[in-house]
C-alpha cells in the first residue's frame, strides 16, 4: 500500500507540473476572467433590484438602505465599513433579496487587497447566498461564474473540501456552461484532483475527477480519465472499479505514455482485491490450510482482461515476479489465460533463465495441466538446477493435480546426478526439447532429496529401490545426500532386498559417519543377518550406546543382541535378551509379542518342544489381536507333531484357520491340518487290512 502511495503521489506531481498549474498567473487569469463575466450582470441586476415598487417588495427601508450603504462602501473601498454591513445584512439570510452580486464583489475586492481570511470568509458567504431564493432570478451565467470564481480562490488557498462543493454545485448547472465556463470548471477539478492527490487526499480527488471527466473537451479527457482513475484506486475501496477506470483510459488514449503505468496500477487493484478476499475467507473460517481460495468468477474475468491487454501490449515492461507473485500456491485451472501463455512462452526461451523458483513451479503445473511437454521438460531441468533448498520442488510436487505427473518428475530428479552428465533417464523416453536444453547442469542435492522424501512419504518404495539401483554407495556423487541415502536404504529393505541395503546402511556408518539411532539400528540389524559375527556385535554395541537410556531404543537393541546370539547358538544369551524385552512397561504388545515368540523360537531350535509350547502359549496373553498369534499357534502345532501329539497339534491349526484366517500363516496351517489328516485316514485303513 505505501508502495502504491508513493507512485501515485509521483502520477500526482506530474499532473501538477503541467504548465498550466505550475504557477499562480494561471488561477488569477481566471479570476480576472470570470470577474469580467460577471461585471455585467451587476450593474443591470443590481438596478433592478432598486427599482423595485416599495409597496411590492416586502423589503424594509432600513434593509434597502444598508443594502445601498454596502454597495457604496465596496465601491469606494471602505473595507471595515463594507465588512460590518455585509455580515449584518447577510447574517439575517434574507430571501426577498440577493446578496451573493455584492458579498462576491467584496470577497474580490478584500482579496485584493490581500486580506486572505475576509476573502476566504466573503467567498464563503457568496456560495450560501446562492442557494437562498433570491439568487433564483440571476442568469444562470453568472451563478456559474459566482461559483467558479469561489472555487478558483479555495483551489488558491488549498481550501480543497470547500473547492469540490463550490465545483460540484457549479455543474449541477452544466447545461447553461459557456464554452470557456465548461474549460475553466473542468481545468479546475484537474488542477484540484492533482493537488489533492498529491496531498494524499483520494476523497477529494475522486469527487471533482469524474465531473472533469464527463465535461471534458478531447484535450483535457486523457488526464481526467486518467487522473479519476488514479483516484479510485488511491482511496482503495472499490479496487475493482479502479481496474475498470484504469483500463477504459488505456483502451481510449492506448498511446499515452502512462498507458503501460496504468495497466501496471490496475494489477495492482486487483491484487489488492485478491488479498482482501482472501483476508475475508480466513476470518470467516473458510481457508483451511493446504487449499487454495479459488477466485470470484467475475474477478477472474476482469483479471484476465487486464493481464492480457498488459502482455500483449508491453510484454517487457514488467518484469516476472510482478506478474506471477499473485498466483503463486494457486492451481493452473486459477491462473488467468493470458498469464499462463505469458509463462509458457518464457520457459520456452532464453528467457527461462531469468525466471525464479516460483515462475518455474508455476510453468510446471501449466505445463501439466495442458500436456506441454516441451515447457514441462525444460522447466522440470531447470527446477532442478535452481532449488537450493528444495522447498520448491517439494511445494510443486504436492500441488500437481496428476500423481503420475509428480511421480515423472521425481524419477527425473532421483536418476539425474553428477556423474550422469547428459544421459537420458533411464526411465523416460526421449522428447524434442532434450536436442534444444543442451548439457544437463548437476542438479541441486536439496532439490533430489525433497523428491525422494516425497516418495517416501507416499511409500513409492519400489521407485526410490529403482533409484537406488541405479547407483552404489562407492559412487561419489556430490548431489547426493544422507538422507537420499537413508531412504535408498529403507526402500530396499521395504522390498526384500536386504543384502543391497546393507551395503548403503555400512556406507552411512562407515563413510558417512551418520551416528543417529535409527541408522545405527538398521545397521546393525542387517549386519546381525549377513555380516560377520564380530562385526555384527560391534554394530550392536554402537546401537546400544546410541539408545542411551531411552528405555524403548534399549528393547529395539535387546531384539537384536537376542537375535545375533541366537546366529552364535547362545540360546539362553537370546532368552535372557528376550525376557528383559518382555518384562519391559514401557514398550508396546506388539513388541513383546514379539520377543516372546522368538523366546519359543530358541526353544524350538534346541528341540526342547514342551518348552516352547508353554513359550508360544503365552504370546496371546501379551497380544491378543497381535500378529505373532498366529505365528505362535503354527509353530506350537509343529511342537505337538513332533511330540507325537496330533489331536493337539490339529486344534492348534483349527484355531488359527478359524480365528487368524486372514494371516500370512493361515495357508500354513491348511497344508499341516490337511497332512495330519492324511496320515490318520492311512493309520485306520492298516488297521482295517490287518
Amino acid at each position: 500500500m505505501q508502495r502504491r502511495r508513493r507512485n501515485l503521489t509521483g502520477f500526482a506531481q506530474r499532473l501538477h507540473a503541467r504548465p498550466m498549474h505550475a504557477t499562480g498567473w494561471w488561477l488569477r487569469s481566471c479570476l480576472a476572467t470570470l470577474c469580467l463575466l460577471i461585471a455585467a450582470s451587476i450593474s443591470s441586476f443590481a438596478s433592478a433590484q432598486s427599482a423595485q415598487n416599495p409597496e411590492q417588495s416586502p423589503i424594509s427601508a432600513e434593509f434597502s438602505t444598508a443594502f445601498e450603504q454596502l454597495n457604496q462602501a465596496i465601491a469606494a473601498g471602505q473595507h471595515e465599513k463594507a465588512i460590518a454591513l455585509a455580515r449584518r445584512l447577510d447574517d439575517q439570510k434574507p430571501t426577498e433579496i440577493d446578496l451573493s452580486l455584492s458579498l462576491v464583489q467584496l470577497a474580490r475586492s478584500l482579496q485584493a487587497s490581500g486580506e486572505t481570511a475576509g476573502a476566504s470568509e466573503f467567498y464563503t458567504r457568496t456560495c450560501d447566498a446562492l442557494t437562498r431564493p433570491a439568487s433564483a432570478n440571476l442568469a444562470a451565467e453568472t451563478v456559474i461564474s459566482m461559483r467558479l470564481m469561489a472555487a478558483t480562490w479555495f483551489v488558491q488557498t488549498e481550501e480543497r473540501s470547500i473547492a469540490a462543493v463550490s465545483l460540484e454545485r457549479a455543474f449541477e448547472r452544466a447545461d447553461a456552461f459557456s464554452e470557456l465556463q465548461r474549460k475553466i470548471a473542468v481545468d479546475l477539478c484537474l488542477t484540484l484532483g492533482a493537488d489533492s492527490l498529491q496531498s494524499g487526499l483520494p476523497e477529494i480527488a475522486s469527487v471533482v475527477y469524474p465531473l472533469a471527466v464527463k465535461h471534458a473537451s478531447d484535450q483535457q479527457r486523457s488526464l481526467a480519465m486518467l487522473g479519476d482513475a488514479w483516484a479510485m484506486a488511491m482511496l482503495g475501496k472499490q479496487p475493482i472499479e479502479a481496474a475498470n477506470r484504469m483500463t477504459d483510459f488505456v483502451n481510449a488514449f492506448p498511446k499515452h505514455p502512462d498507458a503501460p503505468r496504468a495497466l501496471r496500477a490496475a494489477v495492482a487493484c486487483l491484487k489488492q482485491y485478491s488479498a482482501n478476499t482472501d483476508k475475508a475467507n480466513t476470518d470467516k473460517g473458510n481457508a483451511e490450510k493446504g487449499d487454495f481460495a479459488a477466485a470470484p468468477l467475475d474477478k477472474s474475468e476482469q483479471e484476465n482482461r487486464i493481464l492480457t491487454d498488459l502482455l500483449t501490449r508491453w510484454p517487457d515492461l514488467i518484469e516476472a515476479k510482478e506478474i506471477t507473485a499473485n498466483y503463486v500456491g494457486r492451481r493452473a485451472d486459477q491462473i488467468p489465460m493470458s498469464v499462463q501463455n505469458w509463462i509458457v512462452s518464457q520457459a520456452k526461451t532464453d528467457q527461462i533463465d531469468a525466471l525464479d523458483p516460483p515462475m518455474i513451479v508455476l510453468a510446471l503445473q501449466i505445463a501439466a495441466t495442458h500436456s506441454d511437454s516441451t515447457c514441462w521438460d525444460r522447466c522440470k531441468a531447470k527446477l532442478g538446477e535452481i532449488d537450493q533448498t528444495g522447498q520448491w520442488t517439494s511445494d510443486l510436487l504436492d500441488r500437481l493435480a496428476s500423481k503420475s505427473d509428480a511421480e515423472q518428475f521425481v524419477i527425473y530428479l532421483l536418476t539425474s546426478s553428477s556423474e550422469m552428465g547428459n544421459t537420458k533417464d533411464r526411465f523416460e523416453p526421449a522428447s524434442a526439447a532434450d536436442s534444444v536444453s543442451g548439457p544437463k547442469r548437476a542438479i541441486c542435492p536439496m532439490a533430489r532429496e525433497a523428491a525422494c522424501r516425497w516418495a517416501g512419504r507416499n511409500q513409492n518404495w519400489s521407485m526410490l529401490a529403482m533409484a537406488a539401483s541405479s547407483t552404489s554407495p562407492e559412487t561419489n556423487d556430490p548431489t547426493r545426500t544422507v538422507a537420499m541415502e537413508r531412504l535408498f536404504a529403507e526402500s530396499l529393505m521395504q522390498t526384500g532386498h536386504k543384502a543391497a541395503a546393507h551395503a548403503w546402511w555400512v556406507h552411512l556408518v562407515d563413510m558417512r559417519k551418520v551416528d543417529d539411532f535409527a541408522t545405527l539400528l538398521r545397521c546393525a540389524e542387517t549386519e546381525s543377518s549377513l555380516g560377520e559375527v564380530g562385526v555384527a556385535s560391534r554394530r550392536v554395541d554402537a546401537a546400544k550406546q546410541a539408545a542411551g537410556d531411552d528405555q524403548l531404543r534399549g528393547c529395539l537393541v535387546s531384539m537384536l543382541a537376542a537375535e545375533l546370539a541366537v546366529r552364535r547358538l547362545r540360546f539362553d544369551e537370546a532368552r535372557g535378551e528376550l525376557e528383559a524385552v518382555v518384562r519391559s512397561s514401557t514398550v508396546d504388545a506388539s513388541l513383546r509379542g514379539r520377543a516372546q515368540w522368538m523366546i519359543g523360537e530358541t526353544f524350538y531350535l534346541q528341540e526342547r518342544f514342551t518348552d516352547a509350547i508353554e513359550a508360544y502359549r503365552s504370546v496371546a496373553g501379551m497380544d491378543p489381536d497381535g500378529v505373532w498369534v498366529a505365528a505362535a499357534l503354527v509353530q506350537a502345532g509343529k511342537c505337538f507333531e513332533q511330540l507325537g501329539r496330533t489331536r493337539d497339534a490339529a486344534v492348534c491349526y483349527s484355531t488359527l484357520m478359524a480365528r487368524h484366517r486372514d494371516s500370512q500363516y493361515a495357508e500354513l496351517a491348511s497344508r499341516r491340518l490337511a497332512a495330519l489328516s492324511n496320515a490318520t485316514s492311512s493309520d485306520s485303513n492298516k488297521t482295517l487290512r490287518r
